[in-house]
């Protein structure tokens, strides 16, 4: 956990010991937890006499620390917005303190060696407690990026405080927000990365596997628009060569995004060619009407030895193209295979519909009523069984499931159509 404490007034020095000690109460009771402080200064008086009576509160925590010869679990970084004077950092080291700086931009080439500043951060957002947050969650995802675990680019716990208000994260801060949303925090990393790379704060291959790995993670989590905008950001750091596999996720995200003509401009340019290529190639075209194309690239799809269920998605949207190309027999043809390996509610609509348009209405009726048995609450299958029961002129019967349908969904007229036809 990282406190942040940005002390712009005398008064609340108060505050300070009180979170103090909620800190250690804490800390006694969850022996598990460590947490950093950050107390930011932009004034110079009677420092030395402040940090005294902080470093008699942080004794037990460090030796503690120096026992088991481990980091203590209690420890404060006071960061500067000025130059320290070499007494007071001596003083500041002798008790154990870590001290910073915060540089403007202006200020970058200071000679950090001649004042032998320990902690450096960037003023690189509006505020220097802002920067400070931010650049934590930065060095932390440096950290992290390296492993594979769960989570890793979660920001690490962090907690502001700004005179006698609390805030839950940086973000929740610079927003002025007391409650904050997870969900938010893919935004609040990508403003983040997007900001700290006019800084110069890391370099342009880590920032660009910054910004893959981020969009990786969340593409597999299914949070496709914001994985798209970290690929769309790898786009502009690496060579022509490497941007081969960028398009790959991002021309699937495209569509995912209903953004169509990007997908197949991106899937086309990818050196990745793989079921996923194919299918949403297909998929591309198939929404943009395209169903010559469309069937071309699922049926490249389905070449691949896939697993079942990805096997029967493409099956269903090479059958549906198909469909619309009035290629029935065909769609027919492939709605049998597939379903000597699965009985799928979706397959027989689609084959019922096939058999209605060959007006092998026997045959259509049949399948719906096995589409039936599979969704009892399909209103379109009861819909369409009704109407290839009228087409047999089995009024009952068409009566009865038309019936059904409308108690299902009230709003299909083409059934209401067909019931007052039945009546006359």
């Amino acid at each position: 956990m990282i406190y942040i404490y940005y002390i712009n007034d005398l008064k609340y020095l108060n505050l300070i010991f009180n979170v103090l000690e909620e800190i250690i109460i804490y800390l006694n009771t969850y022996t598990f937890s460590c947490i950093h402080l950050h107390l930011i200064h932009p004034y110079k008086e009677d420092l030395e006499l402040f940090y005294l009576k902080i470093y008699q509160s942080l004794i037990p925590f460090n030796l503690e620390g120096y026992r088991h010869q481990v980091i203590p679990r209690l420890i404060i970084f006071p960061i500067f917005l000025f130059i320290l004077p070499q007494k007071m950092k001596s003083f500041l080291e002798s008790h154990f303190f870590i001290p910073g700086i915060i540089l403007d931009k202006k200020r970058k080439k200071i000679n950090i060696k001649r004042d032998t500043i320990e902690r450096v951060f960037i003023n690189s957002h509006a505020t220097p407690l802002i920067s400070i947050g931010y650049q934590n969650i930065l060095l932390n995802l440096l950290d992290n990026m390296q492993y594979s675990k769960k989570d890793w680019y979660i920001c690490p716990d962090m907690m502001i405080f700004e005179r006698d208000q609390i805030f839950p994260c940086i973000y929740a801060y610079e927003n002025k927000l007391t409650q904050i949303n997870k969900d938010l925090c893919n935004k609040c990393l990508y403003n983040l990365i997007k900001k700290i790379s006019s800084f110069n704060l890391i370099n342009i291959k880590e920032l660009a596997n910054l910004h893959f790995r981020l969009g990786l993670d969340l593409f597999e989590k299914r949070n496709i628009k914001m994985a798209s905008k970290h690929f769309q950001k790898v786009l502009k750091l690496v060579s022509s060569e490497e941007k081969k596999d960028i398009y790959f996720y991002l021309g699937i995200c495209k569509a995912q995004l209903g953004k169509y003509n990007l997908a197949i401009k991106y899937l086309k340019n990818t050196d990745i060619l793989n079921h996923n290529t194919y299918f949403y190639l297909g998929f591309s075209f198939y929404k943009k009407n395209d169903y010559f194309r469309a069937k071309k690239n699922f049926e490249k799809a389905l070449n691949f030895d896939l697993p079942l269920e990805e096997k029967i998605v493409i099956t269903l949207y090479l059958g549906h193209t198909y469909k619309a190309l009035e290629r029935y027999e065909e769609t027919i043809n492939l709605c049998k295979e597939i379903s000597k390996e699965i009985t799928n509610e979706q397959i027989f609509n689609l084959m019922g519909t096939c058999y209605f348009k060959l007006k092998a209405y026997e045959e259509a009726a049949n399948c719906f009523k096995k589409a039936i048995s599979l969704n009892p609450f399909s209103a379109i299958d009861y819909a369409n069984l009704c109407l290839s029961l009228k087409e047999l002129n089995r009024k009952e019967e068409a009566k009865y499931y038309g019936e059904k349908a409308l108690k299902l969904d009230p709003n299909l007229e083409f059934v209401k159509r067909a019931l007052k036809e039945i009546e006359f």
